[in-house]
């Protein structure tokens, strides 16, 4: 349920995501809408929660795809405004997290920003990603609010760490790519070690060339990580190697924006191995789509479902 001290672009992108769907609406909205949604970063990141607000309500997604297949005929807006409404009345208590709110640096969907902080030390930030950062006089915090990052770290008395999920990698005089998606966080190392902690578990070290990911209970063991694929999009490429497809699109929708899902059975796990260019993803998407044999729909306010042909 939004509150009266939620920022008011999370609720002007709400009060948009219920008008773009309304059958009734403006023939000028969507202009209106876009000017909006161009005038600053934080505006587009508000719509980018709104967008997950109902994508992440099951649910209201089994709801729609109820419709979808009773009715083929029922508008697309008015499918989506019914589920908007849902969302803004705050439908099974779900909550808005706002990391773009909290950050000292955010980036846009397509966008990569290389960031100098006050210690030397350096961050490649990707797309649609979040950070907020605390440099302190007994050590050294960075906040992986949403998205990747790329840390190279530069020496220094005061220890270094990333934090991202209720966990921490700490950084043992090293460069390592960090990234959150969802409920989990990859790490892979470039070069020399981190430690990774989780509060209740033992730390678990990564060395050069090794990856391990994290959730909010547990530290997957680590395996060996394939060194292209440490920090690719920083050359441009998104690599994938027999990668569950709700993974894929996952990705792809940080570097295309809006949100992309997978509908149907078993969608979503269907393996995917390819390299994409991360400027071109809706190359990608369409490459995905052919060669699988998927149906692409594509919705207001940037939604994409991919589905069975």
């Amino acid at each position: 349920m939004l509150k009266d001290e939620d920022p008011p672009e999370l609720r002007k992108a709400l009060e948009w995501l219920v008008r773009l769907n309304d059958d009734r609406a403006p023939p000028d909205l969507e202009r209106r809408f876009q000017a909006w949604l161009a005038a600053s970063a934080r505006n587009r990141a508000a719509w980018d929660e709104a967008n997950a607000l109902w994508a992440g309500m099951e649910p209201v997604k089994a709801e729609f795809g109820t419709l979808r297949r009773r009715d083929r005929a029922i508008s697309r807006r008015r499918l989506i405004g019914g589920l908007a409404g849902l969302a803004v009345a705050g439908a099974g208590g779900w909550h808005v997290s706002r990391p773009w709110f909290r950050a000292d640096h955010v980036t846009d969907a397509g966008e990569v920003r290389d960031i100098a902080l006050a210690d030397g030390s350096l961050v490649n930030l990707g797309s649609r990603s979040a950070l907020s950062v605390d440099l302190g006089p007994e050590r050294r915090l960075v906040r992986l609010l949403r998205g990747e990052g790329f840390f190279a770290v530069a020496p220094d008395p005061r220890p270094f760490a990333v934090r991202a999920l209720g966990g921490e990698v700490a950084a043992l005089g090293t460069r390592f790519n960090v990234c959150l998606q969802g409920g989990r966080v990859d790490v892979a190392v470039a070069e020399h070690a981190v430690s990774l902690k989780l509060p209740g578990l033992p730390a678990v070290e990564l060395g050069q060339g090794w990856q391990s990911s994290y959730g909010r209970d547990y530290i997957a063991p680590p395996v060996q990580a394939e060194p292209d694929r440490i920090g690719a999009w920083r050359q441009g490429r998104m690599i994938f190697r027999n990668t569950p497809l709700g993974e894929v699109l996952a990705e792809i929708a940080r570097w295309r924006g809006g949100s992309i899902s997978a509908w149907g059975s078993g969608v979503a796990a269907v393996p995917v191995t390819a390299i994409f260019d991360t400027n071109a993803p809706d190359a990608a998407l369409e490459t995905i789509v052919q060669t699988l044999d998927l149906r692409m729909v594509n919705l207001p306010g940037g939604i994409t479902l991919i589905r069975g042909g």
